[in-house]
């Protein structure tokens, strides 16, 4: 009986270091949030347009609808940072960057929301490319492609337009909030003066 006394202790010092061990804390990655930079808006505006204009949510299909920060090193793989994400959805960034872009331009009555307001027009965008691309040379593009319409709600006319934007930085995450945010900047201000033209 006094050796299997002595041999208690032992197993019970064994099953507490192997539970010390296996059920220790993982260390956590933690994960950076990058924002798109928004449009600034200003107050120059007195009086808008006559006419009005619905601003829809962007849409866009996988990869691009995630918080994912997504690189590619060949046009036939896509890959994301893994401690890395958007801290919105870009669909909603880029929303709230068009709208406040149309806003600053005082020509239309601007509305955005969830529900759908009857408005003169109604603008949809599409989210077709958001990504950086590195070379075998790391040479490496931000690059923001926005497939937008404009649709006249009176006659139901529609005019398409894909608008393409490439900044140049390093690769990284933080390089592609940057390019990105500059990409969106360029990019309202294009997607404003084509719908001010298209009207």
């Amino acid at each position: 009986m006094k050796p299997i006394i002595k041999f208690i202790p032992i197993c019970l010092c064994i099953v507490v270091i192997t539970n010390c061990t296996v059920l220790a804390p993982t260390k956590n990655t933690e994960v950076q949030n990058y924002l798109i930079a928004q449009v600034t808006a200003n107050q120059k505006c007195t009086t808008y347009g006559v006419k009005s204009i619905y601003i829809r949510e962007v849409t866009s299909s996988q990869p691009y609808n995630t918080n994912n920060m997504l690189y590619s090193y060949s046009p036939y793989s896509i890959q994301k940072y893994t401690s890395s994400q958007w801290a919105a959805l870009p669909d909603t960034s880029i929303t709230q960057g068009i709208a406040t872009q149309l806003q600053n331009d005082c020509v239309f009555n601007v509305y955005k929301s969830d529900i759908y307001t009857h408005t003169d027009y109604m603008l949809t965008t599409k989210i077709i490319t958001l990504q950086q691309t590195i070379d075998n040379n790391n040479d490496t593009k931000n690059i923001l492609t926005l497939d937008v319409s404009l649709i006249n709600t009176t006659t139901y006319k529609i005019q398409n337009k894909q608008f393409t934007k490439i900044s140049y930085t390093e690769a990284g995450p933080q390089n592609l909030a940057i390019g990105t945010s500059q990409n969106l900047k360029d990019l309202t201000k294009e997607i404003s003066e084509w719908v001010k033209a298209a009207k």
